[in-house]
């Protein structure tokens, strides 16, 4: 009987879901442009063509999502230097917003 439990094969692991794969694409796609733009570099095209694609196919907002947005704001407030009135900056206080509209 020893035997029989021995021989009993796992199936091989399967696929993770594809909103993982999507989520952890978004984050690679988020963190090049971030990289791009601090090294004032142009951002090519088809990276904002594919964020806006991904952004879009994740309804799902939560909490940690407008903690990024605002920590980037602060990052780019208080690491970078820029003033309140970058027009970055203040798109980013406006997206926060709409997302805890979104949310709650």
């Amino acid at each position: 009987m020893k035997k029989e439990l021995e021989q009993i094969v796992k199936p091989p692991i399967g696929l993770r879901p594809k909103w993982v794969s999507d989520k952890e694409r978004l984050n690679e796609v988020r963190s090049a442009i971030v990289r791009y733009y601090d090294a004032e570099l142009k951002i090519p095209i088809e990276w904002i063509e594919e964020y806006n694609e991904l952004i879009g196919a994740d309804v799902n907002i939560v909490d940690s999502d407008i903690a990024t947005i605002e920590a980037l704001h602060d990052l780019l407030l208080d690491a970078h230097g820029y003033s309140l009135d970058f027009r970055t900056l203040k798109k980013a206080r406006e997206l926060t917003a709409k997302m805890y509209k979104a949310l709650y």
